[in-house]
């Protein structure tokens, strides 16, 4: 071996790694920098259409007892109404008390069931207290319990415990609000403007 070559050898092996590394570093960004370009791809117009066409929007009520967490990637909630619904259908759930309400899409449907995937949930401030404060006195707006003839929202008559709306379910308190405030029973003590305020 020559001088010059035994001499650049040394060179090399006295050269820290780093050093090295930070010498190659140039190279290797110079090579990214020439990289092509990720190609643009366009959509195509036949895939365009109206949502509507394609897909719907729904609303439905939550029974009393239905969580938002109840619905998301959970079948049981849509298996009566499965066979209603398409795949990319939004549904907007509204709770009974109007506490919440839930945006989901169908991401998966078949025979007899479906399965929606939570898009948002919100929660919701107590709303149309008034409603409340209007109900006379000696009645009353509930949820039904266990034992009562049918579910939903009930409205009774205090003094001898009498449901006032049977036949008629509420899934919303407002629901049986309105039907209480106009009941017969009820309608001599409940001043007109209360009727035009709630329309």
């Amino acid at each position: 071996m020559n001088a010059a070559a035994t001499a650049e050898a040394e060179a090399q092996a006295a050269d820290p790694p780093a050093r090295k590394a930070a010498k190659a570093r140039p190279a290797a960004n110079s090579a990214a920098a020439t990289a092509a370009p990720r190609p643009v791809i366009h959509f195509s117009p036949a895939t365009l259409e109206l949502a509507e066409q394609v897909y719907n929007r729904w609303r439905v009520v939550a029974p009393l007892g239905l969580a938002p967490e109840d619905l998301d990637l959970r079948s049981e909630p849509f298996a009566l109404i499965a066979d209603t619904l398409h795949k990319f259908d939004d549904i907007r759930v509204v709770a009974a008390d109007n506490a919440w309400f839930a945006d989901l899409v169908v991401v998966d449907k078949g025979e007899g069931y479906a399965i929606a995937r939570m898009a948002q949930v919100i929660a919701l401030p107590q709303a149309r207290k008034d409603l409340t404060n209007r109900i006379p006195d000696g009645f009353e707006v509930r949820p039904a319990a266990a034992g009562d003839v049918q579910p939903g929202w009930l409205a009774v008559r205090q003094s001898d415990g009498v449901i006032l709306n049977v036949g008629h379910s509420f899934e919303r308190r407002e629901d049986a609000t309105r039907f209480l405030l106009d009941h017969a029973s009820v309608r001599g003590q409940t001043p007109q403007s209360v009727f035009r305020s709630l329309s």
